[in-house]
């Protein structure tokens, strides 16, 4: 039975039928919403959303079209609303962080800054990998994306990382890489 045909009979109050239209409508559209967002959490939440609207004024609508098309446009509406949400929270996230990198970084401690440079290039003579390493992951790239660009597994990219903070941390304390 097609979707608008269960609406109709759903629309009668026959109990089965409305969780077969629902079941069939959440399946639907967990397919269609994890396309559009990768995170689970998220998706999920997106279509319990759109699926409590649909529930809530199905019965009260006449449908001119078909209900299948209203049906998605609540959840292209939905999905709307959160991607633009989240794209705006991204956005002020990013203003913090640059807000909160201006301040630590327009009164850093001379002495450790200058220290903190001299190790960095210490570390680079000793092994330019761990630095690379380093320089990466600070600049905030994920263990996927620098796993990928430098060819490495992950276990492997953990013990470099671990022993590059370990030359760091040795030469900050000491004044020397090795």
């Amino acid at each position: 039975m097609e979707i608008n045909e269960l609406q109709a009979i759903a629309r009668t109050g026959d109990r089965s039928t409305e969780d077969e239209l629902f079941r069939r409508l959440y399946a639907r559209f967990r397919l269609f919403a994890r396309q559009r967002i990768r995170n689970e959490a998220d998706a999920e939440e997106v279509i319990q959303d759109s699926l409590k609207t649909i529930f809530e004024k199905y019965r009260q609508i006449d449908f001119e079209s078909s209900f299948a098309a209203w049906a998605y446009q609540v959840l292209t509406y939905k999905l709307k609303t959160y991607l633009s949400t989240r794209t705006r929270h991204d956005r002020k996230l990013e203003e913090e962080r640059i807000k909160f990198d201006g301040q630590v970084s327009a009164n850093p401690e001379p002495d450790l800054e200058r220290r903190l440079q001299d190790c960095l290039q210490q570390v680079n003579r000793a092994n330019q990998r761990h630095a690379r390493i380093l320089n990466l992951h600070y600049q905030g790239y994920t263990v996927a994306e620098i796993c990928a660009r430098l060819k490495l597994t992950r276990t492997n990219l953990y013990t470099i990382l671990s022993r590059a903070r370990a030359m760091l941390a040795h030469c900050l304390d000491t004044g020397d890489s090795k």
